[in-house]
């Protein structure tokens, strides 16, 4: 049985996580925005609308990606986003 600290420590872990989740979800928004602001994607897309916009990445990228059985299936997912930082700071750095 957990003590009183395990199950503080529980859900301290769950909060961070949601807090980091919605973090993400908003920036991924906030960089996509300049996209859909676009006059070409505005006049053919009325609908796509900054929350729109959020939860289609959402839902198209990160829904599957929580949703995996073992987490030796993210490798490739991760060396993506392991890359992605390294041009970033490859790409300030110049």
């Amino acid at each position: 049985m957990y003590s009183y600290n395990g199950r503080l420590v529980e859900l301290s872990i769950l909060v961070f996580q949601f807090g980091t989740l919605v973090a993400y979800t908003v920036a991924i928004g906030d960089i996509l925005q300049p996209v859909v602001g676009m006059p070409a994607v505005r006049s053919r897309l009325p609908w796509l609308t900054h929350d729109v916009t959020i939860l289609i990445f959402w839902a198209l990228f990160m829904l599957p990606l929580s949703t995996v059985d073992k987490m030796s299936s993210l490798q490739f997912t991760s060396l993506f986003g392991v890359l992605a930082l390294v041009y970033l700071v490859v790409a300030v750095a110049m």
